[in-house]
């Protein structure tokens, strides 16, 4: 995997860069594993937020985040996790794509996270792209009587 700056990868594709202030709300949650969790919610949202994922994101944090907040850091988190992937960054290249300014342990905590389910999250995303058909399996055997090299009359 390739790692990077911030500076190198802030306008990758022209975007602004990602909400750093919408993921701090992840200081609220309890542990780092509940980091995680949002994490993956965030991702399974990349299509669009329901009011269930928002309310179970929002759980995640312990209850300490308003519906807006939530909403705001699940796009922002998704924002990271698309940049990510496609950049396929390491744990640093994802801190890189915070600003220099960004909580140190937090942005640690976002860049392992992020690495760890990269790869996972990059063959999900190929996976549902429309594509053309794809061969699959190709049989190459003849048939017994195609396969003979004797004229029959």
């Amino acid at each position: 995997m390739e790692g990077g700056g911030g500076a190198a990868h802030a306008g990758w594709t022209g975007e602004e860069p990602v909400d750093a202030e919408a993921l701090e709300v992840l200081l609220q949650a309890p542990s780092k594993a509940q980091v995680n969790e949002v994490f993956l919610l965030a991702f399974r949202a990349r299509h669009g937020q329901t009011d269930a994922l928002v309310e179970k994101a929002a759980s995640k944090l312990g209850g300490a985040a308003s519906k807006e907040e939530t909403v705001r850091l699940l796009r922002a988190a998704n924002q990271l996790i698309m940049r990510a992937v496609y950049l396929s960054l390491d744990a640093e290249g994802v801190v890189g794509l915070l600003p220099s300014d960004f909580h140190q342990a937090l942005g640690g905590l976002i860049g392992t996270i992020v690495a760890h389910h990269a790869s996972e999250w990059r063959e999900l995303i190929i996976a549902s792209q429309v594509s053309e058909p794809r061969l699959l399996d190709m049989n190459w055997r003849g048939g017994v009587k195609g396969g003979s090299n004797h004229i029959t009359t």
